[in-house]
């Protein structure tokens, strides 16, 4: 039997994050990929870094960004990552490029 309450709740949270994205995309447009997924670990691991230093703290005591906040844009590089992977785009274009100058 399916929690309607866990999924639509799941999904609110999907469509807000989608939302971020798409308005992220109008500034960043693609470059993100041009470092490949060499380019958004570290991304991932500084998010992780943030989560876990302030695992402890109140939302009063973060400065600048909350928790839910770290929590959101991990999961956009998590899902980048998985996006690049599956369209097999997955190399760091930077690298080709400063190779052939």
């Amino acid at each position: 039997m399916e929690n309607t309450k866990e999924i639509n709740g799941f999904k609110i949270i999907m469509d807000e994050i989608f939302e971020l994205k798409r308005k992220k995309a109008m500034d960043y447009g693609q470059t993100w990929r041009a470092f490949g997924l060499a380019g958004i670990y570290p991304l991932i691991g500084k998010k992780f870094g943030r989560i876990w230093l302030n695992k402890d703290k109140s939302e009063t005591d973060l400065n600048f960004e909350s928790m839910r906040d770290s929590l959101i844009d991990m999961v956009v590089y998590c899902v980048m990552c998985i996006q690049l992977m599956d369209e097999r785009d997955t190399e760091d274009k930077i690298k080709k490029i400063l190779e052939n100058i």
